[in-house]
């Protein structure tokens, strides 16, 4: 005998649906908690059926509502399949002519969806692939903060010194830009740049701009048709601190994610043209590859 096992994932509660491989109903359906108590009733239910036989259990994939009980799932040895939420409501309308939904006959459906095909439960997710799932989405949230500031700082360059983007070949992520954004912010001083300041600045980069560049750009600063306003020259000041914070905090989670990818058994990193934080994303996102044929 073979139970089936349908769970209906919700944000405080699950619902849940059990039958045998026959279609005998062996618990209709019932609530538990997303919670402790009633993590621990719903094991309580499954450790009361037949030992001896098989439990498959079904769920459908609803993003981190679920999470909590699919990891309590694993440290108790039991095996799950999740399903596409679409293709379980694709099932149920090629098999009822019910046009109302509700939770507990959802779990009905999916434990009737999950007796109807083959079963390829998810191999048990190591600690390491959960941490780069969460890393690497944190750090496109925090790219995607960062993206925001640069075009902040595009808008207010462009009222206050708009010659200084083109002149940088429209990208403000060089050291050279940002350093000098950070220590001459407005045209003006950079208009009173001399040679120490050039010296200090080469030296502190170690990179080459040339005098020649430097002078360029000076020139520029006092020609500018710009609005030097307090204001601007403020929030130029707010834009790059939030930027340059941005920019640690992704720093810090890269190196959290080459840690946690070092303890994956993956080679996709050795495709040419991934880098190291596409491949843990990949592989975070996708894996356990046993689900594709």
């Amino acid at each position: 005998m073979t139970y089936f096992v349908g769970i209906d994932i919700a944000k405080h509660k699950h619902d849940c649906f059990i039958m045998n491989h026959q279609g005998e109903v062996i618990r209709d359906s019932f609530s538990f908690t997303n919670d402790r108590s009633g993590f621990t009733s719903f094991l309580e239910l499954l450790s009361k059926l037949e030992p001896a036989q098989a439990i498959r259990i079904g769920l459908e994939a609803t993003g981190h509502y679920g999470m909590n009980l699919k990891v309590f799932l694993e440290d108790h040895d039991f095996l799950f399949m999740e399903f596409n939420p679409m293709l379980v409501r694709r099932f149920s309308q090629a098999t009822t002519l019910r046009r109302t939904k509700t939770d507990q006959v959802d779990a009905k459906q999916i434990a009737v969806h999950l007796s109807s095909v083959e079963y390829k439960p998810y191999p048990n997710k190591s600690y390491h692939i959960k941490n780069l799932k969460s890393l690497t989405r944190s750090r496109d949230a925090l790219i995607k903060h960062r993206s925001l500031q640069l075009v902040t700082l595009t808008n207010i360059l462009d009222r206050m010194f708009p010659e200084f983007k083109p002149f940088f070949k429209h990208s403000l992520t060089s050291a050279t830009c940002l350093y000098l954004l950070d220590h001459y912010a407005t045209p003006s001083k950079m208009a009173r740049m001399n040679h120490e300041s050039y010296t200090k600045m080469s030296g502190m980069l170690r990179r080459t701009f040339s005098y020649a560049r430097f002078m360029e750009l000076r020139r520029l600063a006092k020609e500018t048709v710009g609005l030097e306003d307090p204001i601007l020259a403020f929030q130029l000041q707010l834009t790059l601190r939030a930027y340059h914070f941005a920019q640690s905090q992704v720093d810090e989670l890269e190196q959290r994610i080459e840690a946690e990818y070092a303890q994956v058994h993956t080679h996709i990193h050795s495709i040419k043209g991934i880098g190291l934080q596409s491949a843990a994303c990949i592989f975070a996102e996708a894996a356990p590859f046993q689900r594709f044929d």
